[in-house]
C-alpha cells in the first residue's frame, strides 16, 4: 500500500512538473515573394514637370524569429521608358531603383500580426540623354510599421505598409558633376493577400513612393513619385 502511494505520488509530482514545463517557442518563420510593380514615375520642379512609365521586378525576403525579432529585405529594379515632359524631353534610356534593409518587432494579436521597424534604404533613378547621364540618389534611416489583418474563416488578409525617410541625403550626378541636398521621402502600400495551406501565396494591391528633393538645385523644390499597382506571389515556410 505505501509503495503504491509513494508510485501515485511520483505520477502526480511528474505531471506536475510537466504541467509546469515552459512551452517551446514558436518556430521561426521565413517568406520570400517576387513583385511585379508596373509604375508611373512623375516629377515636378519649378521650371516644368517630367514622367515615365517603369515596370519593376523585385524580390521581398522577411525572417521573424522564435523571439518575434526579424529582418526584412526588400529590392526592386526596372528600365525606363516612355518618357515625357519637359524635364526628361530626349531621354533614351534609364534604369529605376529602390532597396531597405529593416530590423522589426512583431507582435502577434488575435485580430493582427503589427510590426514595428527601423532599417536604411535608397531610392534612385538614372536617365540618359543622348551621351548625357543624370542619376538622383536619395539614401537614409527610415522608420515605419505594417500590419497584417486577417478576415475571420477565410485564407484572405488585408496589409498595410507605411516607411518615412525622415532625412534622406540626394544626391544629383549631372554627368559627373554632384550637388546633395537634404530631403524626405515615404513608402506605402495596400494590399490584398490569399494564402493556401501549403504556405504558397498570392497578393495584389497598390503601392506608392514619394520622394521631395530639397532643395537640391536651382529649379527646387523638387518631387518625385512613382505609383502603381502591386501583384505578389510567394512562399512562407
Amino acid at each position: 500500500m505505501v509503495r503504491r502511494l509513494r508510485a501515485i505520488a511520483i505520477l502526480v509530482i511528474l505531471a506536475s512538473g510537466l504541467a509546469l514545463w515552459p512551452s517551446p517557442a514558436p518556430a521561426a518563420i521565413q517568406e520570400l515573394k517576387l513583385d511585379l510593380w508596373p509604375t508611373t514615375w512623375t516629377a515636378t520642379a519649378t521650371n516644368g514637370t517630367g514622367s515615365h512609365s517603369a515596370a519593376f521586378i523585385g524580390l521581398d525576403y522577411r525572417y521573424t524569429g522564435a523571439a518575434n525579432w526579424g529582418l526584412h529585405l526588400k529590392g526592386d529594379i526596372a528600365s525606363e521608358s516612355g518618357w515625357s515632359g519637359a524635364l526628361f524631353a530626349g531621354a533614351t534610356s534609364g534604369t529605376d531603383s529602390l532597396w531597405s534593409a529593416d530590423a522589426f518587432y512583431a507582435w502577434q494579436l488575435s485580430a493582427a500580426t503589427i510590426r514595428g521597424f527601423v532599417g536604411y534604404g535608397g531610392i534612385q533613378f538614372s536617365t540618359t540623354f543622348g551621351g548625357l547621364t543624370q542619376t538622383l540618389t536619395s539614401n537614409g534611416f527610415r522608420v515605419g510599421g505594417d500590419a497584417a489583418i486577417p478576415i475571420p474563416a477565410t485564407p484572405v488578409s488585408v496589409n498595410v505598409s507605411v516607411a518615412w525617410y525622415p532625412s534622406d541625403t540626394s544626391t544629383f550626378n549631372n554627368n559627373g558633376v554632384f550637388t546633395s541636398a537634404s530631403g524626405s521621402a515615404t513608402d506605402s502600400s495596400l494590399t490584398i493577400q490569399y494564402n493556401w495551406g501549403t504556405g504558397w501565396l498570392a497578393e495584389g494591391g497598390y503601392r506608392w513612393v514619394n520622394r521631395s528633393w530639397g532643395s537640391l538645385a536651382a529649379n527646387c523644390p523638387c518631387s518625385d513619385q512613382w505609383s502603381g499597382p502591386i501583384f505578389t506571389v510567394g512562399k512562407r515556410w
